[in-house]
């Protein structure tokens, strides 16, 4: 029984992509060890690489969002639910 248990979880953090954590870019504000070392921008969309708002240029493609969707829900949707 642990063993199939360790192959299901080997096998679920393995869909998450994993790999080295990525470093900040250049410039960017510090870790959020305090709210005071945040920006406007940090504090309303959260940390991460994007440091503007993302805006769409022309149409949504709904057949390339829905493969993202299945992707979503096959890889992703077990831990980052909303």
């Amino acid at each position: 029984m642990s063993r199939k248990l360790f192959a299901v979880l080997a096998l679920a953090l393995a869909a998450c992509g994993g790999g080295d954590k990525a470093q900040p870019p250049a410039g960017a504000a510090p870790s959020a060890a305090g709210a005071g070392d945040l920006t406007p921008f940090q504090l309303e969309h959260g940390i991460g690489p994007v440091t503007q708002p993302v805006e769409l240029r022309g149409e949504v493609e709904e057949e390339l969002a829905a493969k993202g969707k299945a992707l979503f829900e096959a890889k992703c949707s077990a831990c980052h639910k909303l």
